[in-house]
Parts: structure tokens; sequence; C-alpha cells
């Protein structure tokens, strides 16, 4: 089976809508992305698996956070089997095991983010799975057809989302966490077909006690814990 391990980042400077999307970026210092790259590059390897780490514009004008459905947008999917995103906060343990022998071969596989909060907008998602969040999601052959479809509506998607402040979808779009996992989870809930994967293929800092960080696969600094990837890089237990 031919598989790819595909991570994206742009700098929002590059991006000509820099200013309406300047407030999504956090800047923590440093290039994190970096040791995310390194790392992920690795663990590929663990998987048997090609690397790419994709920086070019998205199709369409869309934000440099919908990177990861370049392969559809660009409909390049189809040259692998199989394909694993992984985001650019994210590093890999040196005893984390291959994230495509745990995936579906029919739907999405990712992890499901329990929420506490279950708003009345999405709130038959919130209460059916949860939320799927978008660090590390698994894509099988068996949905590309689809993805490519539904990713030729997201540009309009998003241009009525976001023209629409006040309206129901908006609020779920922003409950569901913005950009490409609001979309991912509007993909899957009108599919209603998702595979969950444990939460040792994307253990969320927001969410879980760091304690069990080192007992995970993948581990993913989400948002202020950006500021922790350089530390916890130089550590032996990470992959590099």
């Amino acid at each position: 089976m031919k598989t790819l391990i595909y991570q994206y980042y742009r700098n929002h400077a590059l991006e000509p809508r820099k200013e309406e999307i300047k407030d999504s970026y956090l800047d923590v210092g440093y290039e994190y992305w970096e040791y995310s790259r390194k790392s992920i590059e690795k663990y590929a390897e663990v998987c048997d698996s090609e690397y790419k780490f994709l920086s070019n514009p998205i199709k369409d004008n869309l934000p440099p956070f919908f990177g990861i459905f370049n392969p559809f947008l660009e409909e390049w999917c189809h040259e692998y089997d199989s394909m694993c995103f992984i985001d650019s906060d994210v590093l890999a343990t040196v005893h984390a095991k291959n994230v495509f022998e745990y995936a579906s071969k029919e739907n999405i596989s990712a992890h499901f983010l329990k929420m506490q909060l279950k708003p009345a907008a999405g709130k038959y998602w919130f209460d059916k799975g949860g939320i799927l969040n978008s660090g590390v999601v698994v894509f099988p052959r068996a949905v590309y057809t689809d993805l490519i479809e539904f990713c030729k509506t997201i540009n309009e998607r998003y241009k009525k989302d976001w023209s629409a402040p006040n309206s129901k979808r908006r609020q779920s779009y922003n409950y569901l966490g913005g950009y490409d996992q609001s979309y991912l989870n509007f993909f899957i809930e009108e599919k209603d077909s998702y595979t969950e994967l444990d939460k040792e293929f994307n253990y969320h800092l927001t969410m879980y006690n760091h304690k069990g960080l080192w007992e995970a696969s993948l581990i993913h600094f989400h948002r202020l814990s950006k500021k922790w990837i350089d530390i916890h890089f130089k550590d032996k237990k990470t992959l590099k």
C-alpha cells in the first residue's frame, strides 16, 4: 500500500488576505513548525510512508488554514492508497505506532474531542460524537472522490458563512473550531461516516493531562502549547 504523510504551513504575511487571518496565527517567537517537520519526517519512515511538507498557496485564494485539503483541491490524491495529514505543531515519540494500521480503509479516521460545552448550534453533532480534531486525519482512497467534490464547494461555503455572522451555520462553524476543522466536521456529518482514532494519535495538550503525553504516539501542541515544542523536541523521547 502506497501511503503519504503530509504537513502544511504557510506564513500569513505571504497571503493576500493576511489582515483577515492575522488573529488566527500564534507567534511563539520561533519557527515551531520546523521542529514538527523534523520529527514527523522521521515518523513517516516508521510508517514506511512518503513524506511531504507543503507550503504552496491554497487554490481559490483560501486561507492557509485549509492546507489539509490541498491534495483534494489539486486532485493529486489518487497517487496514494491512503494519506495522513499531521498538523505543523505535532511531534512524534520514539515508540510511535503506525497510524495507518489503526485507521479505516472505508472512511475518514480522526480523534474526536469530547467537549463540555454543547451549544444549540450543532448540538446534534456534539451529542453524537464530539468534535473531530483536524490535527491528525487519515484519508483512505475510498473517500477521495467525495472529498474532491466537497472541496469544490468550500470556497462558496466559506464566503457564505463569513457573510452571515449571526446565522446558525456560522455559529456551528465557530464552535467546531473554524477553517479546515469545521468543514471536515461538516463533511463527515453529511456523510454520517467516520472512524474514531484513540487519543494516542492526537494527544491534544489543551485537552489532556501533560503527565500522559509520553505514552502517546503523536503529541499535539495546540495553540499556547506551541511554545513548548522546542523544549520537548530536545527530549530523548521525541522521535527526530
